[in-house]
């Protein structure tokens, strides 16, 4: 079973992506899971292609079904840092 994770947001967003490319998501106690198991691949190949927010908090998943090696998901967590960064300063 894939739970969904992250902060309210980002499970808002993951579950919005994940209904408008047709696979199913339950609530259930709060949490948001994959209404099939057998979508999980899918759903993280695409939460990962898309760079979807929280996409970082499936690290373990996505290297352990080979979605991702550990250094380009490394690459993708550090870009999304420096991006993230260069925001903040431009606030100021």
């Amino acid at each position: 079973m894939l739970f969904l994770k992250g902060d309210q947001y980002q499970i808002a967003e993951q579950v919005k992506f994940l209904k408008g490319v047709g696979i199913g998501v339950t609530c259930a106690s709060g949490c948001y899971v994959l209404a099939r198991e057998k979508e999980a691949r899918r759903a993280l190949s695409l939460i990962w292609e898309m760079e979807i927010p929280g996409f970082w908090h499936y690290r373990e998943e996505l290297l352990q079904l080979r979605i991702c090696r550990e250094e380009e998901f490394q690459a993708a967590v550090d870009s999304l840092s420096v991006f993230y960064l260069e925001k903040a300063v431009e606030a100021k």
